[in-house]
């Protein structure tokens, strides 16, 4: 799969919601939710579904305009989410110590009362010659 169709990907899994945090607590009024994968997990894709994900335990680098950085930790199943002013962020995950993965960042806006969903990619190079 070319890099092309690895970011169509990803922007089609994106998407803006409002949306409760995990395990029930207080809704976020604006900020970031999402999950760090690993694609592709299978190096050919058959039929018309796409491979598996695999969800990533790790942390997720958050850069704000200004040059603020945050780091998050994943839960083990690679979700996250964090509450932010609007604005214009760049998000990355972390790569795990040892692996051989490839990280793509993504920008990501964050509207007043909306939260911004990014699904981030480890590529695996599975597909790689």
């Amino acid at each position: 799969m070319t890099h092309a169709a690895i970011l169509a990907l990803a922007l089609a899994l994106c998407s803006c919601a409002r949306a409760a945090e995990p395990g029930g607590g207080e809704t976020l009024r604006s900020g970031i939710r999402g999950r760090v994968v690993l694609f592709p997990t299978t190096p050919v894709e058959t039929g018309t579904s796409p491979s598996p994900v695999k969800g990533v335990a790790t942390d997720v680098f958050i850069e704000s305009e200004e040059g603020d950085i945050r780091r998050i930790a994943t839960e083990p199943d690679g979700t996250f989410s964090v509450a932010l002013p609007p604005g214009s962020y760049v998000v990355s995950p972390k790569l795990p110590p040892g692996s051989t993965y490839v990280p793509v960042g993504r920008t990501v806006t964050v509207e007043e009362g909306r939260v911004s969903r990014v699904t981030l990619l480890l590529e695996t190079r599975l597909r790689e010659p």
